[in-house]
């Protein structure tokens, strides 16, 4: 986990998700930038507070701090497990999972 007052290791990095600042801007209404706030932002209306949050994603280090990996979600609700990473990264085998499913929700672990 990384705190990042002010943003800037996410801005150095290039992955600051500015989808959510555009949306309260003069732009609000381009129905392009709505869908875009529901794919990274958001599935609710977009505030302030959502301004400046990085787009999700894992970043796997050396022990000298360099970066060796990383993986971005196409969704910000879908979120990589530990699992998922290291299989993604080569260093880890199949994990079982389980899928629940009633009428109204599904679960996937």
């Amino acid at each position: 986990m990384l705190s990042d007052m002010g943003s800037e290791t996410i801005k150095r990095y290039g992955i600051l998700n500015t989808v959510a600042m555009e949306l309260i801007g003069p732009n609000a209404k381009d129905p392009a930038l709505a869908d875009a706030i529901r794919t990274y932002v958001s599935v609710v209306a977009p505030n302030p507070r959502m301004a400046g949050i990085a787009f999700p994603g894992t970043f796997i280090l050396d022990r000298s701090g360099r970066v060796t990996a990383r993986f971005f979600e196409d969704f910000y609700i879908t979120r990589n497990t530990s699992s998922s990473v290291l299989m993604r990264a080569g260093a880890g085998s199949l994990v079982q999972g389980t899928k629940i499913s009633t009428a109204h929700l599904d679960i996937t672990t």
